[in-house]
């Protein structure tokens, strides 16, 4: 344990010596523990724990503000060192003796330095440096493909190291399957006011799209770019993703957001639509029978079916379920309508005809005499008016041959067709042999004169009405229940 003491109270050359090589020593070891520490904390989410995160950064921090020393102790003191006295104030006897003096203490002040020397301090820095080694080689095993450290990264060998692989694989195959259905959905759709379940279905699709655009090795890293996903954060995106592809369609479970399918008869695939489905599509088969029955309400029928048809892809389970339980009652109510037809008109032909008054009476025979007499002299008027006929007729043959000339058989013919007139025979009601004869012509056209001046251009006309609209497209192979 070296002391020093001086008079002069400046430090020893032999302390300053050592605390100056305390220091330069002391620097890498500082460094190291503070370039540590901010290891520590930049890599903080990477730890398995907190606890373990805040046993590194203290125990790392201790080193750095209770660093091993060169000196671990310096006590300076101080003491006082009587040298004599002085007198003062003196007089002299005759004899030159000093008589009635006063006197006072030489003292002087020395100041002392006992120090104690750490003569293992090379060791303890060595040490200390070889603890934070061990703390980062600790840490490079757990951020790294540790499958027992749920924040550690991940690249593909640890994804293959901790078994994760092929849940991720089923996951890439859940995206491709629900886009193949999401993709038959929307070949059924269009941007129309027929189809008001199209933008949420378009909707679905871009999501559905982009999860299978999704790819582990897509995600990069900041701290570590040869790194992927941290173990629990792609478990979390893995489980999100599988729960969103699994209730994207034809999910029960979920019929508030889960979307419909059909199959290729335009059938719903989920069991909790294909019920109600069927329910509705019996009765409104039904009721078209009836409809065609009684000719009356097949349009209007095919017209509810059709909409009700265009709502099914895309739509919600939960909307599908209202739509086709409010289909099945309404043609209930058609079916119900018929019956109530089918049972008046029953009832009407059971019921017997009640005249209004007698078919017959007691003067029958002499209204049937009258009829009788009526007939008989109908037909000898007949007979006289015939005779009167064919006695015209008779005479009209000696008549001399009449040539009638009308307007509609005087016919206009192309310039330079050559005229022609023909007679020809007139038959009438009297028969052929009566002498009634008509002239037909044919007129040619004149020559064609010269062109005219073109006349001014008219005002613009009133636009034209509407053409006729285009063929129907070609409708899907959708079940109907007509």
């Amino acid at each position: 344990m070296p002391s020093y003491d001086n008079t002069t109270n400046v430090v020893p050359s032999a302390i300053t010596t050592n605390e100056q090589l305390q220091t330069t020593k002391l620097l890498p070891l500082k460094t190291k523990a503070r370039n540590f520490l901010t290891f520590i904390k930049d890599n903080k989410k990477f730890f398995p724990s907190s606890a373990m995160y805040n046993s590194f950064y203290n125990q790392t921090n201790a080193i750095i503000k209770n660093p091993p020393l060169l000196i671990e102790s310096n006590v300076k003191g101080s003491y006082n060192k009587n040298l004599g006295y002085h007198y003062y104030d003196c007089w002299f006897s005759f004899w030159g003796w000093k008589l009635g003096c006063k006197r006072r203490s030489i003292i002087q002040t020395h100041y002392t330095w006992t120090t104690t020397i750490n003569n293992n301090f090379d060791n303890d820095i060595a040490n200390k440096i070889s603890f934070i080694d061990g703390l980062q080689n600790q840490m490079n095993v757990f951020m790294f493909n540790d499958c027992t450290n749920p924040n550690t990264l991940l690249d593909t060998t640890g994804l293959q190291q901790c078994n994760y692989k092929n849940t991720v694989d089923d996951s890439y195959s859940l995206a491709e399957e629900k886009q193949q259905i999401s993709q038959d959905t929307m070949k059924l759709l269009s941007d129309t006011d027929d189809f008001p379940q199209y933008k949420q279905a378009n909707n679905m699709n871009t999501e559905i799209t982009n999860d299978v655009n999704w790819k582990f090795t897509n995600k990069i890293n900041s701290q570590y770019p040869q790194y992927n996903y941290q173990y629990d954060n792609l478990k979390d995106l893995i489980n999100t993703r599988t729960t969103f592809l699994n209730n994207s369609y034809n999910n029960c479970d979920v019929p508030g957001t889960s979307l419909t399918s059909v199959d290729n008869s335009g059938v719903p695939i989920p069991p909790c639509v294909n019920a109600p489905f069927y329910n509705a599509y019996n009765q409104c088969n039904k009721a078209y029978q009836d409809a065609e029955k009684y000719q009356y309400g097949s349009d209007k029928l095919n017209v509810l079916w059709g909409n009700v048809s265009n709502s099914l892809p895309g739509n919600t389970i939960g909307a599908n379920r209202t739509i086709l339980n409010n289909t099945e009652g309404s043609c209930k109510k058609w079916v119900a309508m018929f019956n109530e037809w089918q049972e008046k008109e029953d009832a009407a032909l059971a019921a017997p005809c009640i005249p209004e008054r007698p078919i017959s009476s007691a003067s029958d025979s002499a209204i049937e005499a009258l009829i009788m007499k009526f007939t008989a002299n109908a037909e000898e008027r007949i007979n006289n008016v015939n005779n009167r006929v064919e006695t015209l007729k008779e005479k009209m043959v000696n008549y001399p041959n009449i040539l009638q000339l009308k307007s509609e058989n005087v016919l206009q013919a192309p310039y330079g067709m050559n005229p022609t007139a023909v007679v020809k025979n007139n038959t009438s009601d009297f028969g052929k042999n009566v002498p009634t004869q008509y002239l037909e012509m044919i007129i040619p056209n004149g020559e064609q004169g010269d062109a005219g001046e073109v006349g001014t251009t008219g005002m613009k006309g009133f636009p034209g009405t509407n053409g006729p609209n285009g063929a129907m497209g070609v409708v899907g192979n959708v079940l109907t229940p007509f």
